[in-house]
């Protein structure tokens, strides 16, 4: 839910249309950028096949280490 995404680094729109475009390159997975700030959603079933998991792992690891360098400097 971008929506709720307002806390630093997330809170910088570029930042979440980054993770919607690393989240598009799962096959099967179409969220508009223009829903940076909404509720996109997909089919969970979408992440069966083991590289869409892990790209979708990927996009998660890259947000996460998004917001660990982002404390780091806090």
């Amino acid at each position: 839910q971008f929506q709720h995404m307002r806390v630093a680094p997330f809170d910088v729109i570029d930042r979440r249309i980054e993770l919607i475009r690393r989240l598009n390159t799962i096959p099967g997975i179409s969220i508009s950028e223009d829903s940076h700030s909404g509720r996109p959603g997909f089919n969970l079933s979408l992440l069966a096949p083991p590289a869409s998991r892990a790209a979708f792992l990927a996009a998660m690891n890259w947000a996460i280490d998004e917001v660990q360098a982002r404390l780091a400097r806090v």
